[in-house]
């Protein structure tokens, strides 16, 4: 009878030391986040037509028998001509399968590209992926990426190179909260000193996705020393945060997927440091990442991403498909001008990179076909 009795209160102690764990985990994310009802700005809009067009093509990066999924790219010009790109190598297609980091150099901007060299070697339990390339300053070199070890720990690092990218520092863990901390690729921002680094995270992904919410990391000395911006909750999760300046102001304007079927947005004033209350936007989306970037030299936004709504209402994984670019000149409040670069829907279509160089415009994706388990990294020249 005692031994039942022991049996019984062990039981419970384990049972409420999983509760406890539990407990802690809702708290963490409840004290980080304010889950409020999410407002929306039906404005914020697509307007005109949208027709399709076709751009002069390459594949940097294609998938193999040992490797059978190359993409999440990210692309950093050197000079006018030297470009370097770097991507995700996964051995097998999965969030949850082992990958590392790959890079091609190009030397007549972007026509062709030579062997690719592994620049960062898999330290994670699980995976080492997303990279993000950016000038720190004239002579050295960042690298960003996320180390996965479980659904509850996805690091953020970098580490830097002042040889152009031949050989690298050990790389630095910057993230102040433990947990599940995820980026996107190429979507780190340097404004002066400042680095932004748009952030995702739950405390535990395999339980918390639901309550995932945004914010970004902020070092104002080029990496050395961080701190966090203000925090974006909702009760839809906020996932794969990207931002960009508008024009040479401190106004940033931050672009989220949902689960809402439609794009979300948030806007700084502060370079970063606050952020306005998410707003659901009009520009309908399914559960995919869009991007937000600047054509230089002017107050002109660009939008990447996928302007589909699935027929139920119900925003999927899938249909990841068209690709269409559309353009602002009021802050990302109307969007004009728009054009599909994919619309046949044989594969998925994301996590777009824009890219400007020597009066060239590139954009950079994911192509998943349906059906194959396999990713490439594609290329369009769009013009000047």
């Amino acid at each position: 009878m005692k031994f039942f009795r022991s049996l019984f209160i062990l039981s419970g102690i384990v049972c409420l030391s999983v509760s406890c764990k539990k407990n802690e985990a809702l708290h963490q994310l409840n004290d980080l986040f304010e889950y409020k009802a999410i407002a929306e700005d039906t404005t914020i809009r697509l307007v005109g037509t949208t027709g399709n067009r076709i751009f002069p093509t390459q594949n940097p990066f294609i998938s193999s028998s040992n490797y059978n999924a190359y993409g999440f790219a990210t692309i950093l010009a050197m000079d006018s001509s030297r470009l370097l790109m770097a991507v995700s190598r996964y051995v097998k297609l999965t969030d949850w399968g082992s990958a590392d980091i790959v890079m091609k150099e190009s030397a007549d901007n972007g026509k062709n590209w030579g062997e690719e060299v592994v620049i960062q070697k898999n330290v994670g339990v699980i995976q080492t992926v997303a990279p993000t390339l950016i000038k720190l300053t004239d002579s050295k070199l960042g690298l960003f990426f996320l180390v996965k070890h479980s659904s509850k720990s996805c690091d953020v690092y970098m580490k830097t190179s002042e040889d152009k990218g031949k050989v690298w520092t050990e790389p630095v863990k910057i993230n102040k909260i433990e947990g599940y901390n995820t980026m996107n690729n190429d979507r780190i921002l340097k404004i002066g000193n400042r680095l932004l680094v748009p952030i995702a995270y739950t405390s535990d992904v395999s339980k918390y996705m639901g309550k995932m919410g945004v914010f970004c990391y902020i070092s104002d000395d080029l990496g050395k020393n961080w701190s966090v911006s203000s925090t974006l909750g909702a009760n839809v999760p906020l996932m794969e945060p990207g931002i960009v300046r508008i024009g040479n102001t401190s106004e940033l304007l931050m672009v989220m997927r949902s689960t809402a079927g439609k794009i979300v947005i948030s806007r700084s004033y502060d370079m970063g440091s606050n952020w306005t209350a998410p707003v659901l936007t009009n520009l309908v989306s399914p559960e995919s990442p869009s991007t937000i970037c600047a054509v230089k030299n002017s107050q002109k936004l660009v939008l990447i991403w996928n302007n589909y709504s699935p027929p139920s209402g119900k925003p999927s994984y899938t249909n990841r498909c068209p690709l269409t670019v559309a353009f602002s000149n009021d802050k990302g409040r109307t969007w004009e001008g728009s054009y599909n670069v994919e619309w046949i829907k044989n594969a998925d279509y994301a996590y777009p990179v824009f890219f400007q160089n020597n009066n060239k415009t590139y954009l950079i994706y994911n192509v998943a076909g349906h059906g194959t388990q396999t990713i490439f990294t594609k290329m369009l020249d769009i013009g000047e």
